[in-house]
């Protein structure tokens, strides 16, 4: 299936706030990746969010961008997008919320 990946890159700050404002952006399913980033020559933690949807969401995931970028006082978030076929092995039956450990 078609599919659209949005990537948001951001300093790792205030994960909890991001994460209530992806959530208020209406995305119940993403992923955050910790990592080290550069910016200008100095090193800092980053966060990657990668979100992805069957429709094109460009203008929820910049106002989340610019909403994130408010919340961490940054002076950008980058912002990339692209399409991908996609599929999920093993899926055998409807997608659940409720996780079994």
């Amino acid at each position: 299936m078609k599919q659209y990946v949005y990537r948001l890159y951001t300093q790792d700050m205030n994960r909890e706030g991001i994460v209530s404002l992806i959530q208020a952006c209406g995305f119940d399913s993403f992923t955050l990746s910790q990592g080290i980033g550069y910016w200008i020559n100095a090193k800092e933690l980053s966060l990657s969010i990668e979100i992805i949807s069957n429709e094109k969401a460009n203008a929820p995931t910049k106002l989340l961008a610019s909403a994130i970028r408010s919340l961490n006082n940054q002076t950008a978030v980058y912002w990339i997008t692209f399409q991908v076929e996609s599929e999920l092995i093993g899926l055998t039956k409807e997608v659940s919320h409720e996780v079994s450990i």
